[in-house]
């Protein structure tokens, strides 16, 4: 799981939406599990926070809440406001799960605060790897000659 963790960490790029923060995008391994920390500011500390799927947050199915009680099933959000993040964490993750998620904030009056993120769930192992992945990278930035 750690490792799971690092390699979200390490290969996964962040967005800014307003005040919330996460990745844009994340591969992962049909069976696996992933825990997806989600970053908010100050002002959203006792705000509901929702994790949904959809294309838009606009049009999303809010899949889990910082507010209900959750099973230990397929799904389940955490908020740690003492550290301002929320911890969404999917299992079991089937090549169907690949689709946009949103990470939001409810607020009363206005359009909530959310950022995205592109969940790929891919079968069999995983094409990159840590080193094939810098290899690429350092390739990729090496000056190219004309």
């Amino acid at each position: 799981m750690a490792l799971i963790f690092f390699l979200l960490i390490f290969f996964a790029e962040l967005s800014e939406n307003n005040s919330m923060e996460m990745f844009r995008y994340l591969r992962a391994q049909s069976g696996e599990s992933v825990t997806v920390p989600c970053f908010y500011d100050l002002e959203y500390k006792h705000h509901v926070k929702y994790w949904c799927k959809g294309f838009t947050r606009s049009s999303c199915t809010v899949m889990a809440r910082s507010d209900s009680t959750q099973a230990e099933g397929k799904m389940s959000v955490t908020d740690d406001p003492a550290h301002l993040v929320i911890l969404v964490t999917m299992r079991d993750l089937q090549v169907k799960d690949t689709d946009w998620y949103w990470c939001g904030a409810e607020i009363s009056g206005a359009v909530d605060d959310s950022a995205c993120l592109y969940l790929n769930v891919v079968s069999g192992k995983m094409m990159i790897h840590f080193y094939d992945f810098m290899t690429n990278i350092s390739d990729f930035l090496k000056p190219q000659s004309t």
